[in-house]
């Protein structure tokens, strides 16, 4: 599928309704084929119209997901990464500061700040977007399986049982498998994303073949300098 643009799609809509508009001024108007006919033009229009909405709210959805999970990760006071902080301090304070478990936890707070969180890309649905979602993908998994590790070193501390609710390990878990959730709702968003636009650029395919049918009907029928003619003659799509 190649790479078009919303308002792209947009302005073919705007075109095809303004075709569906100038019906009433073509007297007689009879195509030799069903497909060109009013009603099944009009109606094609329509299925576009519901296409392109459906496309645009699932992208809003993703943008909102995407900076839902990044906030969750890494940028709320309260994310996956900062979380680390107050669990190294009970750590500490149970274990002390220069104690092995204190260390590891320390060293996986340390592999965790050095993920590089991609950004995910604007348009999921773009052919060069496949790549940088993987590695978006990957980045944030690299994450979750290093406070999982972390989960599993508290599980093997002997006492680690803070008074925090927030960072005690049954929340952890919790925590974790809220993450394993966002990342897979994301990911099955994106293929929803694609298959919708997929759909989408099928019915303006469809869309373009029946403007130029009508187009060389029109020529036929009402002539070459007709004000028909001219009203649809210069529409792309």
């Amino acid at each position: 599928m190649a790479s078009i643009s919303d308002n792209t799609f947009g302005a073919r809509l705007r075109r095809a309704q303004d075709i569906v508009s100038f019906f009433p001024g073509f007297p007689n108007y009879s195509p030799p084929r069903p497909e060109e006919n009013i009603e099944n033009f009009t109606a094609l229009v329509t299925s576009i119209s519901q296409a392109n909405f459906n496309v645009s709210n699932l992208k809003e959805t993703y943008r909102v997901m995407v900076e839902k999970r990044r906030v969750a990760y890494r940028k709320n006071p309260d994310s996956l990464e900062k979380i680390l902080v107050p669990v190294r301090a009970a750590v500490e304070s149970r274990f002390g500061r220069r104690s092995a478990e204190a260390r590891s936890v320390g060293s996986f707070i340390t592999k965790m700040r050095s993920v590089t969180l991609s950004k995910d890309p604007v348009d999921p649905t773009n052919p060069d977007a496949d790549k940088a979602h993987s590695t978006v993908q990957l980045s944030y998994g690299s994450m979750t399986q290093i406070f999982n590790d972390v989960i599993a070193a508290l599980v093997s501390f002997n006492g680690y049982d803070p008074s925090n609710e927030k960072i005690k390990i049954a929340a952890l878990k919790e925590r974790s498998a809220q993450m394993n959730a966002m990342n897979n709702d994301l990911a099955v968003l994106v293929q929803q994303v694609r298959e919708k636009a997929n759909a989408r650029f099928l019915l303006f395919e469809d869309l373009r073949d029946r403007v130029q049918r009508i187009k060389s009907y029109v020529k036929s029928e009402y002539g070459i300098n007709s004000d028909q003619y001219k009203l649809i003659k210069g529409l792309k799509f």
